[in-house]
């Protein structure tokens, strides 16, 4: 109720509707009961809804321009088009749709809403810090009520809390104040240890990612990547517990006997397999897909009922399989574009806290996408207001 309320001041402070939805949504774990009755009860529904009506009033009130020609707000609109069409055809011709309830489909309308909401009003030095403060605090709460057994091998909240990172990094140098800076610094320092303790490879590849995007933006790149970027990568590894990394291990070496062996060598070849039966759903509906949300319905009659609502542990799998090769194109050239615009904004010279925020929306975007090669979050409505927020920078910038 409490974000429902923050999101009925979006009318005149319109960043509340990201900021309430992401906390309303990243504050609680995925795969809970919790989750799943705010998809239920149609909370988040409201929320997005009434983000985007509040960004509406405010737009008018304000007399903003509306920026619906930017390449990101076109590219998203025909993605969810095209989502739209794949989902009718499957329900035309397809057996009944049973989405699972993390992985609903609503999520893609939510995702262009909040799009075009972020596109409009994360464009300032006060909105970034603050929504950045809302998702660290929201992920860092979310590990909270699960706990450290709750999380560990988690890969939702490992790959968020690598996400977050960055956000956490920028809040600590924009933020206006030293207790505000200081809270982010504690929120980074809770986010490592949220992934230290999950284990999860997936954030781990995210992490060395991450750290490779930031560091291309360094001013003394070379140096950093040859010198700063191992110690930083060392450091790291030193501090992560031996177990972490003990599940690497068990990629090439198939003697590895530490305890988690058998299920980290079990759960490589399921993956494989995983992405087998996607591109199989491929071949057979290559424009159109088998609908989304219905790659879970679809797995167990490719790959039998032990694999019943699987999903196929990469983003970009998934979502082809679901609506075929066009959806998959336009999901890739989205993130594509807005890797692109940010670092095209970088060669043009900018306030120290606008290169600040274009670096971490950037460090974030590379983040989700390598993490999605070994999970399926292609309907991670956080990544999709990352999107709005680089072309929020990016219209900015034109002015």
């Amino acid at each position: 109720m409490l974000g429902i309320a923050a999101v009925a001041f979006a009318p005149w402070k319109p960043q509340l509707g990201p900021i309430a939805f992401v906390a309303l949504t990243y504050s609680v774990p995925r795969y809970s009961e919790t989750f799943k009755g705010l998809l239920g009860t149609h909370i988040l529904d409201w929320a997005a809804w009434l983000a985007f009506a509040g960004w509406l009033v405010w737009t008018l009130r304000s007399r903003t321009r509306l920026v619906l020609t930017s390449p990101l707000v076109l590219l998203m609109i025909a993605f969810a088009i095209w989502v739209g069409i794949s989902a009718a055809a499957a329900a035309w011709a397809g057996p009944p749709w049973a989405p699972l309830p993390e992985h609903h489909p609503v999520q893609f309308v939510h995702a262009a809403l909040l799009l075009m909401v972020a596109a409009h009003v994360l464009s300032s030095r006060e909105a970034g810090w603050q929504f950045a403060l809302a998702v660290c605090a929201a992920v860092t709460a979310n590990a909270l009520l699960q706990g450290v057994s709750g999380i560990y091998l988690e890969g939702d909240i490992a790959a968020l809390s690598v996400i977050a990172l960055s956000l956490a990094v920028l809040g600590a140098r924009i933020a206006p104040n030293l207790p505000l800076r200081g809270l982010f610094v504690a929120l980074g320092a809770a986010l490592l240890v949220i992934f230290g303790s999950a284990q999860n490879r997936a954030a781990g590849v995210a992490l060395v990612c991450a750290l490779l995007a930031a560091s291309w933006n360094m001013r003394h790149r070379w140096r950093w990547l040859a010198v700063g970027l191992p110690v930083v990568l060392v450091t790291v590894i030193v501090l992560l517990p031996a177990g972490y990394l003990h599940r690497f291990q068990a990629i090439w070496d198939p003697q590895a006997n530490h305890p988690t062996a058998g299920l980290d060598r079990a759960t490589v070849n399921e993956r494989l397999e995983l992405w087998r039966a996607g591109h199989r759903m491929v071949c057979d509906q290559p424009w159109l897909g088998v609908g989304i949300g219905r790659y879970p319905q679809v797995v167990g009659v490719n790959m039998g009922p032990m694999h019943d609502k699987y999903v196929a542990h990469n983003s970009l799998v998934h979502l082809a399989a679901e609506t075929g090769i066009p959806g998959a194109a336009l999901f890739v050239l989205l993130f594509a574009v807005a890797i692109v615009s940010l670092q095209r904004m970088l060669s043009a010279k900018v306030e120290d806290w606008r290169r600040a925020d274009i670096i971490a929306v950037q460090v974030a975007l590379v983040a989700y996408l390598a993490a999605g090669w070994f999970i399926s979050r292609h309907d991670l409505v956080l990544a999709y207001i990352l999107v709005g927020w680089a072309a929020a920078l990016r219209e900015f910038g034109r002015r």
